[in-house]
């Protein structure tokens, strides 16, 4: 609570702005000054206010649970590895593999995209629209 409140403090006072047209590092290095923000929060901040297209939140739980029950990655160091060949869209992947987390209620997953289809990188005609549209199909 303390966080959340000394940086809606930081914003009002003008101590912290937060601005569309600051890079992404810019905005990175602003928040993690703050105590209580670490790097995830700083990144999605980054993705959804700045818009920044190639940040993969490599750390995030759902991203890994998604990747892993694909066989693709299981750790952050994988994800980040995988995530290089989709540079520099990362954001749309984080955005796809948020909306295809498996459900914890099913055991069945969609296996319409296999850990092949993730592996595939960018110069190896990698479709990531594709792929993200076969990801989104089971998980209506």
């Amino acid at each position: 609570m303390r966080t959340i409140i000394a940086t809606a403090e930081a914003l009002a006072s003008g101590d912290l702005a937060l601005d569309v047209g600051l890079s992404s590092a810019e905005l990175r290095d602003r928040l993690l000054r703050m105590p209580g923000i670490g790097p995830w929060t700083a990144d999605y901040v980054a993705l959804r206010v700045l818009g920044s297209p190639d940040l993969l939140l490599d750390t995030d739980l759902v991203l890994l649970r998604t990747l892993s029950a694909r066989g693709a990655a299981s750790t952050p160091r994988e994800a980040a590895a995988l995530g290089r060949r989709w540079a520099p869209w990362r954001s749309y992947a984080t955005l796809h593999l948020w909306r295809a987390a498996p459900r914890r209620s099913s055991s069945a997953l969609d296996a319409s995209v296999s850990s092949s289809d993730l592996q595939r990188g960018a110069g190896q005609a990698f479709d990531l629209p594709r792929v993200a549209m076969r990801l989104d199909d089971g998980v209506h």
